[in-house]
């Protein structure tokens, strides 16, 4: 895990912040603000973890680990939830198939020729 200036007790309190908002919108954009200043870099430049591992990084986004880290984030209302919400969107039945980042040859989604 990168969670760069993130901590999962910090993360813990601004999802208890982000549940003030009722609106899915609302709550999204509090979370994202929350990241503002978070680095560009591509996940898909980065080393592929073991068939099982999950790369969570919050140190950096591409364009499309930004959504869905935040579409997670947004959906959840504590740490381990996010974990969950983050392997539900990003890999085709990951209860069936597990957790495969090879972009070969596993079940992640969000790879650009996928």
């Amino acid at each position: 895990m990168d969670l760069g200036n993130w901590q999962q007790k910090k993360i813990n309190r601004m999802l208890a912040k982000s549940q003030k908002f009722k609106h899915p919108n609302e709550r999204m954009k509090y979370i994202a603000w929350q990241f503002i200043d978070t680095p560009f870099s591509y996940e898909s430049l980065t080393d592929v973890p073991p068939e099982g591992g999950l790369n969570v990084r919050l140190s950096a986004f591409d364009c499309i680990t930004f959504g869905h880290y935040m579409l997670s984030l947004s959906l959840s209302k504590d740490f381990d939830e996010f974990i969950n919400n983050l392997v539900k969107l990003r890999f085709k039945d990951p209860e069936l198939l597990g957790v495969n980042s090879n972009p070969i040859e596993g079940n992640i989604y969000d790879f650009t020729y996928n």
